[in-house]
């Protein structure tokens, strides 16, 4: 079983045998919206522009209507992520939405980066709130893996819920739409308007930016407007100008390199007044305040422990009297933070800009120059050394330092430039950082270095529960392979590119993705280095085989999961051929990818259900593993070695050596245990897959009980590997939530197995629009689901699960076939309980969810059953509808057997128009309509059986007399020769005089000399039948039918006559 252990800062999974599996980090934090604040005295000059003080009034660029509608939307759970460069008003217009929240009732909260010590929320808990708004600024900065425990704690919030979110990146929204989607937010994105969007806006920001300092100041606010203001390209630059000119310190220009160099000769000026103050304060030397602002601008921010650590690891003496000289010129928001940054980021970046090697002027190499490249260079290998061991998390501080530096190199070529040289030394770096952050700082890496980076990547990238690991790997892969420069590069390296991505995609659970990108490998090898003949397989000589080999057995792997046996035997026989050519050459045969390509082929075997052989190669492959198992075995043998065990504990159930096979199951679930003790986050998913598979096996040789337990450890593992891959092993989920569904119904757990097949549905349905194999795996989960409570005699909770699905209250909202089915299920389980009129009922309920469903995924044989009870209820025109048109759609499913459902369409059609109802135009036309589409199908029928042939002879006939009333005279005469060839297939006397009667009355109505020739036929025709009838019955009836044979033809011949007179 799982235990979770809470602390403040990590979260702690004990699983089974004592081994601590550190998962996470800290959970997420929520503060209260702090007042507004204001400079302190000794602040320095660009503490005015932070927009925390909110000097400046607030200028609404029309975006503040756009997101306080989002406020206030209908969605109990909505998010929104503001976009835009640096200096745009991001922060400020977020700043200004929370005080308007606040002031209408919402209750507001503010998340702090993970990295920063915060204390937990304190915040007065306010009455009847209208409900709570969660912010978070720069979340294109954060772990996506803490961003999502964000998301989680906010949509727990009772009542409505909304989460603003605020980044640079305008590409982080499509990173997190999923998790968003997953977690029932409905989810917006605005790429900020910046209120310098014309000259007149800039004019009016800078007259009230300029008042507002002179105010604060206690300055004279000066005359008139700078031309160069109407210029002038986003709000920062604005509200610098502005506080410049009342500090009466303007630049000679106003461009914002020539604003911000004014401005941080203000804050040196600044440190130099505090310097050689008298009073208690900072008395270290210019360039150690100015190198120990740059770390702090570096850092943003850390608590007082890793603030001491750095500035220790950076060679800085008496660290404790730094800090705390620093705070007094740059006071941090809370007492629990040190070395605040210089703000804002822009002009920050700046600053750290200047102070390196390369900088276009040299006027600060005097303070920084080589000594601030020494502090960036340390900074960079912080914990980011290789030390042969696989990574486990992205390092917070290091990644913030990497952000910081990405942001400064989109305007600064020199700092660009030293971003490329510190990735191309330390790859590592592009995995540290992760995510969003890696998809900046390898953008800006020229393309045979991205090549590179990658390459390298993947030979240390983990196969860790960590989505920012992966999602690196992810966003560089996608830009590498995307490149139009991609296709020129030598066959040999794209295929060890597109394998390392392939393998990445299917290590986070994203089969299909995964398929995608090793079919390209393995069809370039095809294409341009393997040739296959036969049973040979020639590979050319300059193409190491070793690489061969392993891109066939990762396809092979992939195709297996995507449960394609026939390519998967394929790739895997390539793999398996190419490796002992390998071999034959003199490779060595205990490398990895011996096993791996053996181990792909021995799945593509089962897959094609060579059980026999896969299980023999299997306890081959497993010998051949532990007789080449070294003493000190690493953790990658130890784990291909229980792949093997796993792999042959399956084909020996399925070949009925039950009690082999759940020994070796145990023995795989006890390798993986001590591996996740080891490594806690790189073996999990292996972990929950060798449980699933013993709590199968041990409910299957009748465990249920112990397999309950194994179960619930299963889905609690899976429910935390997908919290930390937001969409990624969430078929897994779904799996191990059917099969603990399944295992409580069996224990007569019923609201246990409820609770869990609730679970299982919404996380079974995708996002957008699913695929058939989805829809139809949670249509076999229902309908288990529901037949176990209805075997059970707990009808109405089956009818419950049933009637939130149809009516779409519950996760298949938007799935119409899916409802539909559940709908009639729902009609089928009325009839069973012999209550018709409850069927109609519920018929008449969920009538337009069936108006249009999909007879093949409803099933005809589902559908005929309704049909087939519905019949003695005689149900009127409305409710018998929806039922014939699926009758109708189902005789076009080419898998069903058509005579059984050919005698229910014609029954159940012929009671629309001949129970003696009164059908209204529209109605009659809809009968004819849905009839005549059914023409083809009634045809066959016809053919099948003599009663099926009389039913469709009765029907067709009866409706093409109505067909003439309703104008569809082509539609008639269709009907009526239908009618005539099944009634002479049925052999019935009575069923053909009708059909020919029927016959001739439509022939009547046509205006063509040809159809009353035809009308004379059919009608002399009848009249000898009914005749021959008489002759040999001699019954009143028979006497009946002949005179009114005798009349119709005479009619018909008068008819005829008259309109050849005409």
């Amino acid at each position: 079983m799982v235990n979770q252990l809470h602390g403040p800062n990590f979260g702690a999974f004990v699983v089974g045998d004592g081994n601590t599996v550190t998962v996470s980090g800290a959970g997420a934090r929520l503060v209260p919206l702090p007042p507004v604040s204001r400079p302190l005295r000794d602040a320095g000059p660009a503490d005015y522009l932070d927009p925390r003080h909110e000097i400046v009034p607030f200028v609404d660029s029309g975006d503040r209507a756009r997101v306080r509608d989002w406020l206030a939307g209908r969605p109990v759970r909505a998010a929104f992520l503001l976009s835009g460069p640096a200096g745009s008003g991001k922060t400020r217009l977020a700043l200004r939405l929370c005080r308007d929240a606040a002031a209408l009732g919402w209750r507001v909260r503010v998340a702090p980066h993970p990295a920063d010590p915060a204390p937990e929320d304190a915040g007065p808990q306010d009455r009847d709130p209208v409900g709570t708004l969660v912010f978070a600024d720069y979340a294109d900065r954060w772990p996506l893996s803490e961003l999502q425990r964000l998301m989680s704690a906010a949509a727990g919030r009772p009542g409505r819920v909304r989460l603003l979110l605020v980044s640079r990146s305008r590409g982080f929204g499509a990173m997190i739409m999923h998790p968003l989607r997953k977690l029932g937010y409905t989810p917006d994105t605005l790429p900020i308007t910046d209120p310098v969007s014309s000259p007149e806006r800039a004019v009016a920001m800078y007259r009230a930016a300029r008042d507002a300092y002179a105010d604060m100041l206690g300055a004279e606010p000066g005359g008139g407007v700078p031309g160069v203001v109407e210029h002038m390209a986003h709000t920062l630059s604005v509200h610098t100008k502005a506080l410049l000119d009342v500090l009466e310190a303007a630049p000679r220009g106003a461009s914002w390199p020539e604003l911000s160099v004014a401005m941080i000769d203000r804050e040196i000026h600044h440190w130099q007044r505090i310097i050689d103050d008298p009073l208690p304060g900072p008395h270290t030397r210019l360039r150690t305040v100015f190198r120990c602002t740059l770390v702090a601008t570096l850092l943003r921010g850390a608590g007082p422990p890793d603030a001491r650590a750095a500035l220790e690891l950076l060679g800085f003496e008496r660290p404790d009297e730094l800090i705390a000289e620093h705070a007094l010129l740059y006071p941090p928001p809370r007492r629990d933070l040190t070395l605040w940054p210089l703000l804002p980021d822009r002009l920050g970046e700046d600053l750290i800009a200047r102070a390196l090697t390369g900088a276009p002027d040299e006027d600060y190499h005097p303070l920084g120059g080589t000594e601030c490249d020494r502090l960036v260079e340390t900074l960079l290998g912080w914990q980011a050394e290789d030390d042969g061991r696989p990574i486990d998390f992205p390092n917070a501080r290091l990644r913030g330092v990497l952000a910081v530096l990405a942001g400064a190199a989109e305007r600064w070529p020199h700092v660009r430039a030293l971003l490329v040289d510190a990735l191309g030394r330390r790859p590592r770096l592009a995995v540290v950082a992760g995510s969003a952050v890696t998809a900046g700082l390898t953008g800006l890496l020229p393309f045979p270095d991205q090549c590179r980076v990658l390459h390298e990547m993947a030979q240390f990238a983990p196969h860790g529960v960590n989505l920012d690991l992966h999602d690196a790997m992810v966003s560089l892969g996608r830009q590498v392979c995307q490149d139009a420069r991609f296709g020129g590069l030598p066959v040999e390296q794209r295929v060890h590119i597109l394998v390392a991505v392939g393998l990445n995609h299917g290590e986070m659970g994203r089969p299909l993705e995964a398929g995608r990108y090793t079919s390209e490998a393995a069809h370039l090898l095809l294409e341009h280095c393997v040739t296959v003949t036969g049973n040979e397989v020639i590979v050319a000589p300059e193409i190491d085989k070793e690489l061969v080999s392993n891109a066939f057995s990762t396809h092979s792997y992939q195709e297996t999961a995507l449960r394609r046996a026939e390519w998967a035997m394929l790739f895997g026989w390539l793999a398996v051929t190419v490796l002992r050519q390998h071999l034959d050459e003199g490779a060595d045969e205990t490398t990895l990818p011996v096993v791996n390509a053996w181990t792909a082929y021995t799945l593509a075997l089962a897959e094609g259900g060579e059980f026999e052989q896969a299980r023999k190669t299997a306890r081959w492959l497993l010998s051949f593993q532990a007789r080449n198992l070294s003493a000190e075995a690493d953790e990658t043998e130890r784990f291909e070695i229980s792949v093997t065990m796993n792999n042959l504990a399956m084909w020996l159930r399925l070949d009925g050596e039950h009690e082999e096979g759940l020994d070796l199951i145990r023995r795989v679930v006890a390798v993986r245990r001590s591996l996740v003790g080891e490594f806690p986050t790189i073996y999990l998913p292996q972990l929950t897959e060798a449980l699933h598979n013993l709590a199968v096996a041990l409910d299957q040789d009748g465990h249920p009980d112990e397999a309950a337990g194994v179960a619930e450890e299963a889905v609690s593992l899976r429910r935390l590997i997908c919290e930390l891959l937001p969409g990624s092993y969430e078929e897994a989920l779904c799996t191990s939530l059917s099969t603990l569904a399944y295992i409580n119904l069996r224990c007569e757990r019923w609201a246990d197995a409820a609770a869990v097949f609730e679970e299982y549905l919404r996380c079974a349905i995708p996002d957008g629009e699913p695929h058939a194999d989805q829809v139809l795996a949670v249509r076999g989960q229902l309908h288990l689901h529901a037949s176990l409570l209805h075997g059970a005699g707990r009808d109405d909770e089956a009818r419950a699960v049933l009637a939130r699905t149809a009516s779409g209250n519950g996760p298949a909202t938007d799935l119409r076939n899916l409802r539909a089915w559940a709908a009639l299920v729902l009609v089928w389980m009325d009839l069973k309980a012999g209550d018709p009129p409850a069927a109609c009922a519920t018929i008449g309920r969920y009538r337009t969810v069936l108006d249009d469903c999909d007879a093949a995924f409803c099933t005809p044989a589902l559908i005929l059953e309704v049909a087939g009870g519905l019949l003695p209820a005689r149900p009127g025109f409305g409710i018998a509808t929806p039922i014939a048109r699926a009758l109708v759609h189902a005789t076009a499913v080419p898998e069903h057997d058509g005579p059984p459902l050919a005698g229910a369409v014609p029954v159940l059609l012929g009671l629309w128009i001949a129970s003696g109802q009164s059908l209204d135009d529209e109605q009659l036309a809809t009968a004819v309509a849905t009839v005549g589409e059914a023409l083809p199908f009634l045809r066959d029928a016809a053919g099948s059986a003599p009663e099926t042939a009389a039913q469709v002879a009765g029907l067709c006939a009866v409706v093409a007399c109505h067909a003439v009333n309703a104008g569809s005279a082509a539609v008639a005469a269709d009907l009526a020769r239908t009618a005539v060839r099944a009634a002479e297939r049925s052999r019935d006397d009575r069923v053909l005089l009708a059909a020919l009667q029927a016959e001739t009355l439509v022939l009547n109505a046509g205006a063509r000399r040809s159809d009353l020739d035809a009308a004379v036929r059919s009608a002399h025709r009848a009249h000898r039948l009914a005749r021959r009838r008489d002759k040999a019955e001699r019954t009143p009836g028979s006497r009946l039918q002949l005179a009114l044979a005798q009349d119709l033809a005479a009619r018909t011949r008068h008819l005829a006559d008259a309109r050849v007179t005409t």
